[in-house]
Formats: structure tokens, sequence, C-alpha cells
């Protein structure tokens, strides 16, 4: 979904950043919903069309996910973020802020988990691209990665339980 909650604004205003101080990056968006439009002039204005891309509704968005190099979540909240797990069956190391869940399903081996504003994300997601072998461990552990729905079910009862 593309809104309020998912913070795109935020995940704009970083990409455009990123672009300034150099870094050859493109990010995509899967999905629609009631602040795309906006979203679409702000990286207008940005003058990043070029870069970032909304892709719209996809029936089947594991193969973007997939050949992704990063999974940004740069939500303001979250119930479960169901979507890091998919990021990580699909193999792709995440970086999210600090949402309900988060760390739970990270656990420190997928990806990274930053405070939840605007700076920390930008800051974390510099940190990766920069750090290369950083990013190599978090593909390496996602390589090892066993699907275990009965771990989820207790990662998923430990977060309600909090």
């Amino acid at each position: 979904r593309v809104d309020a909650q998912k913070n795109y604004r935020r995940l704009v205003n970083i990409h455009k950043k990123l672009i300034d101080d150099g870094y050859k990056i493109q990010t995509f968006i899967i999905g629609d919903g009631i602040e795309k439009q906006e979203l679409e002039e702000l990286v207008k204005e940005n003058k990043n069309v070029d870069s970032f891309k909304f892709l719209g509704r996809k029936d089947n968005p594991f193969p973007y996910v997939k050949n992704a190099d990063l999974f940004v979540l740069s939500s303001i909240y979250e119930g479960l973020p169901t979507v890091l797990y998919e990021s990580i069956i699909a193999g792709t190391p995440c970086i999210t802020t600090d949402v309900a869940g988060a760390n739970e399903i990270l656990d420190n081996k997928y990806g990274v988990v930053v405070e939840n504003n605007d700076e920390a994300l930008y800051i974390g997601i510099k940190q990766l691209l920069d750090n290369k072998e950083l990013l190599n461990k978090y593909k390496e552990n996602l390589k090892y990665y066993k699907f275990d729905k009965q771990d989820i079910i207790k990662k998923v009862e430990k977060i309600l339980d909090n």
C-alpha cells in the first residue's frame, strides 16, 4: 500500500539525499494507494524520475524483491511486518525502521533495524551501501534461512506478548 503509514515520503527524500551524495541507486515502490500521485509529484520536484519508480500493484512482487540488493521498510508503524519475512525468503537483506516485530524477525542476521526517524534510516542505508562486506554477510546468512512455520509462529507470539 502506498499510504501514510508506510511513509514513502521519507524514502523519496532519503533517495534524493543519496543521489545528491553521489550514490548511483534505483528505488522501486510496488503497490498503489492514496499517496501515490502526491509522491510521484515529489519525485518530479526532486528531479529523480529516472531513478525512483512506482511500479504499481503486482500479483507477484517476489521477482522484484529477489533481484533487489536491499529491501527498505520505511514505515512509521506496523502491526506485524510480514513483508520482512517475504524479503528474507526472497534472499534480500533488509533495513527497517524500528516497528513492532522488526528486531525479532531480522534477529541481527538478515538486516538492520534503525531508529524510526528519517536521519537514522538515511544513515543506515548509507552505511549498508558503503559497507559491501556487511551487506554480503546478510546475503550469506539469508542463504541458510530455513522457512519454519513453527519458528515464525513462536516469534509472532513473542511479539504479541510484548
